[in-house]
């Protein structure tokens, strides 16, 4: 039995991986995962497709339960019926809510050990239950002792998850003090030690219930808040390191909210707070690239956004549009990526302090989804206004072999493939192909002059597009056949998916549509716990193949695949996905 609390701070990777163990695991395995009905509002599709998926709402305990509950967790003699009553009426149901009054009775001295029982004294009769469970917690927490309670509070800032080297920097006092401190705490049962620990020769801790840490940082007056965020930013710093990447995004939280206290004190110094805004936005960029890379998409689009909100200059709302980009194009959401990325550039220029290279990368990058993967859009914008970016980064490339400009050239020879032409047999459309098909091959060429397999598997994937788009498959094939060769010598996950998914599709309107399915299914495998986007489209050729081959129970596994995959996105998949969806209806 696999028990997984609090589901709902899951990203979408987690919930996906979950849904994959539990779809795939051989033996007896039982996951159960326990989450707030948010995680109906963020998933509302999650684990439903599963054969063996159960989902239960827990409902408030009856009066009953309630009172039952009441009984297991504590057995106490000479409890009044008035206290009882009391207590489950103010709970209204909700367990924690119950465990927390005991507590808070405890505290109080109004229930007592007594050998292996527990007894109500005579002032129990006169207690006063607050009404709600943060108004227990804050009674509890005002029954510490001054440095118990400081304690809980530095660690409230540090956040859910914290380490008593965190505490001891905020508190300004040695760790073995804090570790008694923190010893209390764990013992007034408000915070639990963890068996592992991410930092070595440091015990780490979290909080029982977020409602704790919540109440313990509500205590905390605004210009306390600023300067403990302050200082545990520094601590994070100082203790990790070459290692703070582990905990960017948490040194990113701990500045932007350093910088919010500070920009909402006025009596604030200015160059201070300047300091402050500019780190927090390196540190939040820097984080989204990190999430990214781990898929963690929905963080790195929320941390760019943040980045956006303390931008000042017209180059810094650049980078964080780019920073934004990057992930919806990264989660193949074509149009949002194009939105973003053209912006970044637009703003790039009104700056005029970005490099030529860096424009002409970005513009690069902004031309991949309406020109190299139209199919990730809903809407392809027009060819002009696509072409408009085109030629600002040329204008920003000199003749010399750079990457950029091989970038750029490769974009142009999938001229065709973005903007099809197939009635026209004008001069100009002839002299258009020629043109694009000769940019890939000088694309291919300046990209091995400059030892780059994953530019020139770009390459050849964009002169791949041209007979493509003239029904020259077999010239399309020995391509490919290359790009796969090539696979060994790059790092690009996305450059080698790809490869994997064109060798399903060009094999598959070959006829070779056992090619087709061994090259889609070993594009999968590298890419389905890495990178969803492109293993959606190398799912899309296998379920094809599948289809000319008479596996149709495997078509249908596939598309059932896809959709989880997909997620949210499952009302407006790619169009990439749409020949699968119509295998499956003719299955």
């Amino acid at each position: 039995v696999v028990e997984i609390e609090d589901h709902h701070w899951a990203d979408p990777a987690l919930l996906a991986l979950l849904e994959y163990l539990a779809d795939r695991t051989a033996g007896p395995v039982l996951f159960v995962c326990t989450a707030r009905p948010e995680l109906a509002d963020k998933a509302p599709g999650w684990g439903g497709g599963q054969r063996s998926f159960s989902g239960i709402m827990l409902d408030p305990l009856t009066d009953e339960q309630a009172s039952r509950l009441v009984s297991l967790l504590l057995r106490i003699d000479e409890m009044p019926a008035s206290v009882r009553s009391q207590i489950l009426r103010r709970s209204d149901g909700n367990p924690f809510f119950i465990e927390e009054i005991l507590r808070q009775l405890i505290d109080e001295r109004c229930i007592v050990r007594s050998g292996d029982r527990w007894k109500a004294v005579e002032r129990i009769a006169n207690v006063q239950i607050p009404d709600t469970v943060q108004a227990v917690v804050a009674a509890r927490l005002d029954l510490l002792s001054t440095a118990e309670k400081r304690s809980l509070q530095c660690a409230a800032v540090v956040g859910r998850v914290f380490w008593t080297g965190s505490v001891a920097s905020l508190l300004e006092v040695g760790e073995p003090q804090v570790t008694g401190l923190l010893d209390q705490l764990e013992h007034r049962d408000l915070i639990v030690a963890r068996l592992g620990s991410t930092l070595d020769q440091q015990q780490e801790y979290s909080f029982k219930h977020t409602v704790i840490r919540d109440v313990a940082f509500d205590s905390l007056s605004l210009r306390e808040r600023t300067d403990l965020h302050r200082r545990a930013a520094d601590w994070v710093k100082d203790t990790f390191g070459d290692r703070r990447r582990e905990l960017i995004e948490v040194l990113a939280y701990h500045l932007s909210q350093a910088h919010a206290g500070l920009r909402d004190d006025p009596s604030a110094d200015q160059n201070e707070l300047e300091q402050i805004r500019r780190e927090a936005l390196t540190y939040l960029l820097l984080a989204s690239e990190y999430a990214k890379l781990r898929i963690a998409l929905d963080s790195a689009r929320r941390l760019a956004r943040d980045g956006h909100r303390l931008a000042a200059t017209a180059g810094e709302k650049a980078q964080a549009l780019e920073a934004l980009g990057e992930a919806y194009f990264f989660g193949h959401e074509g149009d949002a990526a194009w939105e973003n990325l053209r912006a970044a550039i637009d703003l790039y220029l009104e700056e005029g302090h970005r490099t030529s290279a860096d424009l002409a990368r970005v513009c690069a990058r902004a031309l991949q989804s309406p020109v190299r993967w139209p199919g990730s859009m809903q809407s392809v914008p027009p060819e002009a206004d696509v072409h408009r970016y085109l030629q600002i980064g040329y204008a920003h490339t000199g003749e010399s072999d750079t990457p950029e400009r091989a970038g750029l050239l490769t974009l142009e020879a999938f001229w065709p493939h973005a903007f099809p032409r197939p009635q026209e047999r004008t001069h100009e459309a002839l002299v258009s192909a020629e043109r694009s098909l000769t940019a890939g091959e000088q694309a291919v060429t300046m990209a091995r002059r400059l030892g780059r397999p994953d530019l020139e598997s770009a390459a050849l994937d964009g002169v791949g597009a041209n007979y493509i788009a003239l029904g020259r498959y077999l010239r399309a094939l020995e391509g490919v056949n290359r790009r796969l060769e090539l696979c060994a010598e790059i790092d690009d996950i996305w450059e080698v998916g790809d490869a994997h998914a064109m060798g399903g599709w060009i094999n598959f309107h070959l006829g070779r549509y056992r090619e087709a399915l061994s090259s889609a299914e070993r594009g999968f495998g590298i890419t389905a716990t890495r990178l969803p986007s492109v293993a959606i489209h190398c799912l899309s050729w296998r379920a094809q193949a599948r289809f000319r081959l008479g596996d149709w129970d495997g078509v249908l596994a596939d598309l059932g695949l896809a959709s989880e995959m997909l997620g949210e996105r499952g009302d407006t998949p790619p169009h990439y996905i749409s020949a699968m969806h119509a295998a499956a209806a003719l299955v």
